[in-house]
């Protein structure tokens, strides 16, 4: 994971990110589900040449799609593409329900 150098992207004076600082990693706040994932989506979306989709939700914008190699610092590959770690769910879902189980067993 690194941080990816946004200065130069110019996004439209209309959109609102739902993550303000998706460019520097962090931990997950919140998993959704795609039953849920499909009922906040809305209409607007931009689609910027060499960018990642920006797509309006009912939580605000997210981005989509692929990072050119020349905003990743210190990287080779030329393109990233913006995404959740399986390794991490798989942790915290097995997490989640080790809770679950003690929750219920009280």
């Amino acid at each position: 994971m690194t941080d990816i150098d946004i200065s130069t992207w110019k996004f439209p004076t209309d959109v609102d990110l739902a993550d303000r600082d998706f460019n520097t990693p962090a931990s997950i706040d919140n998993l959704l589900g795609a039953e849920i994932f499909f009922e906040i989506l809305m209409n607007e979306r931009y689609d910027c040449k060499d960018l990642p989709i920006l797509q309006n939700t009912k939580l605000g914008y997210i981005l989509s799609g692929k990072v050119h190699h020349s905003y990743i610092k210190d990287d080779k590959r030329q393109w990233h593409s913006l995404f959740v770690q399986t390794d991490s769910l798989h942790h915290m879902m097995e997490r989640f329900w080790s809770i679950e189980e003690m929750d219920t067993k009280n």
